[in-house]
């Protein structure tokens, strides 16, 4: 289904996609935190294809796309008694995939945008706080770039190749 919705964002039919936004972007959430292996890799799948219609076919889409997280993020900072458990459980998810977002739309390194356009103060790490992210992030962009689950058309792929490409031209 992904790989057909790619096709018609290839074939410039935005609006049909655009219309099934709003749902595809509720089934994302309803998915955060992946809770076992299965899950993650549909996770990976979702967000690879979101990523993917963002970034190269709709800075609209994108815009969305970071509107609804920033939304379900206020509800989650919200006092326990009034944040909704579903939204607390993905808080995480959520902010590693708008940091990522940001990072692909404005082509920071390493896959990591930290959040600072997008979140400006709901994310606040200290320095150290910040490296481990960072880290945590690397490992993972690793398992990406060497994972056999991806779309055929993944702009976090061909990122992530990029920049591997480069750093092999450096080491040289």
């Amino acid at each position: 289904v992904l790989e057909f919705l790619l096709d018609l964002l290839d074939e410039g039919e935005i609006g049909a996609v655009a219309f099934f936004w709003p749902q595809l972007r509720q089934i994302h959430l309803q998915m955060l935190p992946p809770t076992d292996a299965g899950s993650l890799v549909r996770v990976e799948l979702v967000e690879d294809f979101m990523l993917t219609a963002c970034v190269r076919h709709s800075v609209h889409l994108a815009l969305e796309t970071v509107w609804g997280c920033v939304a379900d993020l206020e509800e989650s900072l919200g006092s326990p008694l009034t944040a909704a458990p579903s939204c607390r459980r993905r808080r995480f998810a959520v902010l590693r995939f708008v940091c990522e977002l940001e990072s692909l739309l404005f082509d920071f390194d390493n896959g990591w945008g930290g959040g600072n356009v997008s979140l400006r103060s709901m994310l606040g790490p200290s320095a150290h706080q910040a490296a481990l992210a960072r880290e945590a992030f690397s490992v993972l962009q690793l398992h990406r770039r060497f994972g056999s689950h991806h779309l055929s058309r993944s702009v976090r792929l061909e990122k992530l190749r990029r920049e591997a490409e480069k750093e092999e031209e450096e080491a040289a």
